[in-house]
């Protein structure tokens, strides 16, 4: 809903909500999903849910190097929906588990990403739909583009 009424660009990965600085995607969904549960799994047991919103106190991260607007306005690779070629095979989140830059994921698996349940996550793809995805071969396909689920494919 937020592409949707946002001309089908993304979140920002982060900001703080002044100049040309947009909110961090998990504040800026934030009307749409109405409840900050959403932004932990059940099974979580270190994150405060009670606590607030933060780059450090979230439970999935989001897909910036393809989605997202850097922190000073620039556009990543793949910011418009109609440039994804494949939204049921382009990651937007996955668990992250306590990190320090746990509110992003990155294709080489160093920020945020980890293994939650069972030696893999459960990512959500730019169509909406989630699944559970072994993490090793998710990180290690990022350099073929036939694998790859993190931006276009050919």
């Amino acid at each position: 809903m937020y592409v949707q009424d946002n001309d089908e660009r993304f979140p920002a990965q982060w900001g703080n909500g002044t100049g040309d600085y947009p909110l961090p995607w998990f504040n800026a969904i934030m009307p749409y999903v109405k409840s900050r549960q959403v932004y932990f799994c059940p099974s979580d047991t270190v994150h405060n849910t009670n606590a607030a919103l933060s780059t450090s106190n979230v439970g999935y991260g989001y897909n910036y190097n393809w989605l997202g607007i850097s922190n000073t306005g620039v556009p990543a690779t793949l910011n418009n929906l109609a440039a994804i070629r494949y939204p049921s095979e382009t990651l937007m989140l996955g668990e992250t588990g306590k990190n320090a830059t746990g509110y992003v994921i990155y294709i080489s698996g160093t920020y945020g990403l980890k293994d939650i349940h069972f030696d893999g996550a459960n990512f959500a793809f730019t169509d909406g739909h989630v699944k559970w995805l072994k993490t090793g071969p998710v990180t290690k396909d990022y350099s073929i583009p036939a694998k790859s689920l993190w931006g276009n494919r050919p």
